[in-house]
């Protein structure tokens, strides 16, 4: 017991000039891995998945109040909807497409769902929401958007022959940018859910009426909603 106690002693005295620091996809990839702590690459891998996969951070506040658990990016997608769905007669929830391959085996279909489509014949707009912070930080320190959900609204507006919205909560600052790919012309708006009396879904319809009235013109700001252009390389 002796021998252990003088063990944990010293290794905390080898901690003693340890300082707490942010964590970062950039820290994690500046750990050099060597032949004597390759057996950290699987934690290391882990912690890197955790760090660029993580949703919204908010800070703590000053009540002590019990946790609950929801799934909040069914939340958010709901109170996206619910909110232009009372504003609106044109939007449909959820409609359902399939594609079939035109070669090969096995024949399975590609169905998919974006969460709202603003008009029907034709499409006026394609909207998906997403539950986290619209910018990450890379590997090497810099910020860009999330690469997969411009990938995924890109699909839908192209299918739908329409512009595409993907729609986050605020995290960090407001973002308004759009993105042209071909025929796919894509924005990404965010909500600020810590405005009261749904100030945020207010700036958020105003948004989406633009882009349906305005197709071909890049999303302005509307009346006394304020928001500020995000742009990554």
């Amino acid at each position: 017991m002796l021998g252990l106690r003088a063990r944990v002693m010293a290794a905390t005295a080898w901690l003693a000039g340890v300082a707490l620091v942010p964590l970062s996809a950039r820290l994690i990839s500046e750990a050099r891995l060597t032949r004597l702590n390759s057996h950290y690459r699987s934690a290391l891998d882990l912690c890197r998945l955790y760090v660029t996969g993580r949703a919204l951070e908010q800070p703590t506040g000053e009540v002590t109040a019990p946790a609950f658990l929801f799934p909040m990016e069914q939340v958010f997608e709901a109170a996206v909807a619910n909110y232009l769905s009372m504003r609106r007669n044109d939007l449909e929830i959820q409609p359902k497409r399939s594609l079939g391959p035109t070669t090969g085996e096995p024949a399975h279909a590609l169905t998919f769902r974006p969460d709202l489509v603003v008009g029907q014949t034709p499409a006026l707009l394609v909207l998906d929401t997403k539950y986290a912070n619209p910018e990450r930080t890379t590997q090497f320190g810099t910020r860009s958007f999330r690469n997969n959900d411009l990938y995924q609204i890109a699909f839908y507006a192209n299918e739908y022959g329409s512009r595409g919205l993907l729609v986050y909560p605020r995290a960090e600052r407001d973002v308004l940018v759009t993105f042209e790919a071909a025929r796919a012309r894509c924005t990404i708006a965010t909500v600020d859910l810590s405005q009261p009396d749904l100030y945020g879904l207010a700036a958020l319809e105003a948004i989406v009426e633009d882009l349906v009235e305005n197709p071909s013109a890049s999303s302005r700001c509307a009346a006394s909603v304020c928001v500020h252009s995000s742009r990554s390389t």
